[in-house]
């Protein structure tokens, strides 16, 4: 899904050391309206988590003049039944990479971070008795 060789923005590139920086820290609301979030997922078939997944992109790329950024998304890793009644973690960081270009539609953008999480979340799942499956043993090894 993204090119392993580019070097991707991870976060923000804040300066919260020199003394250019003077307006520090800026926190601000992210207002949204719920019948306006309904309308959005309806028609780009996007979930919430991926949409505002996106806008956080949108802007570090904005932010950091950079167009590729990667972030990690974290999801609960429960997709069946006896998963959803587990008591426990069973998180899955999820990472999600996009390049921004000049004639990028917003439409293609909403479809490939959902590809993405969707993909994600469909082999994030590996077993964990598969992880060692094709670890070979040397038993007659003596020490």
């Amino acid at each position: 899904m993204y090119d392993h060789a580019q070097n991707y923005s991870r976060r923000p590139r804040i300066d919260i050391e020199s003394r250019e920086n003077t307006l520090g820290r800026i926190f601000g609301e992210l207002a949204s309206n719920e019948d306006a979030m309904k309308v959005v997922e309806m028609k780009y078939k996007i979930t919430r988590n991926a949409f505002f997944s996106l806008v956080s992109m949108i802007a570090t790329s904005i932010y950091n003049k950079d167009p590729g950024v990667i972030i990690s998304w974290t999801y609960n890793g429960r997709d069946d039944l006896k998963k959803f009644s587990t008591v426990g973690m069973l998180l899955n960081d999820l990472q999600l990479a996009m390049e921004f270009k000049k004639d990028s539609l917003i439409k293609d953008l909403y479809s490939n971070i959902q590809s993405q999480v969707m993909g994600g979340i469909e082999h994030s799942n590996y077993p964990y008795t598969m992880l060692n499956a094709n670890v070979v043993v040397d038993d007659g090894l003596c020490f």
